[in-house]
C-alpha cells in the first residue's frame, strides 16, 4: 500500500489516498481576508450552538478516550506549530476579553476559598514538571539586561503589598525553614556593595569613646525604656540607641534616641526623612 503524507508539510500520514490534505490542514499558513472574516462573523451572529447547556453528566468520557484525546493534542500546538506563534492581541482585543470575564461573567466567580484536592495538586505538579522538561521556558538560561532591570525597578517603585496579601505570604511561609545553602546564597547576593542600602562602608566607621554602656543606659532611662516610634516597652531584649543625624561621633544626648530593634532597622532607609521625623519628635517633647 502506497504511503501518502499531508501536503501542508506537517509530516502526518493520510489514511485516505484520494485526499491530498488531512481535514482542516488545507487552510494552514493561509490568512483569511478581512471581508471573509467579517462574513463568517456575521453569519454566526444569533446562532445558538447545538451543544449549549448540555453536560457530560451521565455520559462522561472513558479513561481510554481521555488518554487518546490527550495523546492527539500533545505537542501539536506548542512553539512554532501554534497558530498564535509570534502574534499579539491588540489593546482593544485585550480590553474586550477583560470585560467579558469580569465579575459574574467569570467562570470562577464566587469560587474563592475552595481548595484543590491533594490528588489534583499532585497531578497538576506532575503535568507542569513534564511540560517544562520537554519545553523549557523562553527565559531559561537567560538574564535581564541592566536596562531591563532598571525598567522593572522603576515600574515597581512605590508599590506595596496590601495587608491581605502580606498575611497570605506569611501564612504560605509559616513553618518553612530555609536550608543553610539557601541562606548562604542570599547572604552572598546582598553582601557589601551588592546591597541596595550600601553607603560605602559607613556602618564600619568607629563610634566615639563617649558612646559607652553608661551613656546608653542614661538615654534609655530618659526615654522611660520605651521605643520612641512604636511605644513598645523594653523587655528581655534591650532597646537600641540611635544617632539622629547618623554621625557616630556626635554622642550628645540630644542627638540620641531610644528605638526597638525592628524600628532601628527601618531607619537604614530614607535617612533624611527619619532625621527630620526624630527632630520633630524631640521638639514636641520639649
Amino acid at each position: 500500500m502506497k504511503i501518502k503524507f499531508c501536503k501542508c508539510n506537517c509530516g502526518e500520514q493520510i489514511t485516505n489516498i484520494k485526499n491530498t490534505f488531512i481535514f482542516g490542514h488545507q487552510r494552514r499558513n493561509k490568512k483569511l481576508l478581512k471581508k471573509t472574516k467579517e462574513k463568517i462573523r456575521q453569519s454566526q451572529l444569533g446562532r445558538v450552538p447545538w451543544n449549549k447547556g448540555l453536560k457530560l453528566e451521565g455520559r462522561p468520557h472513558t479513561e481510554e478516550t481521555k488518554q487518546k484525546i490527550s495523546n492527539t493534542k500533545k505537542g501539536k500546538y506548542a512553539g512554532k506549530d501554534s497558530y498564535w506563534y509570534g502574534k499579539k492581541h491588540t489593546p482593544e482585543a485585550i480590553q474586550k476579553m477583560s470585560e467579558s470575564q469580569k465579575g459574574e461573567k467569570n467562570p470562577n466567580y464566587g469560587k474563592r476559598g475552595k481548595k484543590h484536592k491533594p490528588e489534583s495538586l499532585q497531578k497538576m505538579s506532575k503535568a507542569q514538571t513534564i511540560r517544562f522538561q520537554n519545553n523549557p521556558g523562553t527565559f531559561t538560561g537567560k538574564k535581564h539586561t541592566p536596562e531591563s532591570k532598571e525598567k522593572l525597578r522603576i515600574a515597581n517603585v512605590g508599590k506595596r503589598h496590601s495587608l491581605k496579601t502580606k498575611r497570605k505570604i506569611g501564612k504560605a511561609h509559616k513553618g518553612k525553614v530555609m536550608s543553610i545553602e539557601a541562606r548562604q546564597k542570599i547572604g552572598a547576593a546582598f553582601k557589601g556593595e551588592k546591597h541596595p542600602n550600601w553607603l560605602g562602608g559607613k556602618s564600619f566607621e568607629p563610634y566615639g569613646v563617649e558612646f559607652n554602656r553608661e551613656l546608653k543606659e542614661r538615654v534609655r532611662k530618659r526615654d522611660n525604656y520605651i521605643c520612641q516610634l512604636c511605644q513598645i516597652k523594653e523587655n528581655s531584649e534591650r532597646h537600641s540607641i540611635h544617632h539622629i543625624d547618623y554621625d557616630k561621633k556626635n554622642n550628645d544626648p540630644r542627638n540620641l534616641i531610644t528605638l526597638c530593634r525592628l524600628c532601628h532597622i527601618k531607619t537604614n532607609i530614607n535617612r533624611r526623612q527619619w532625621e527630620l521625623t526624630f527632630k520633630q519628635l524631640k521638639q514636641k517633647a520639649i
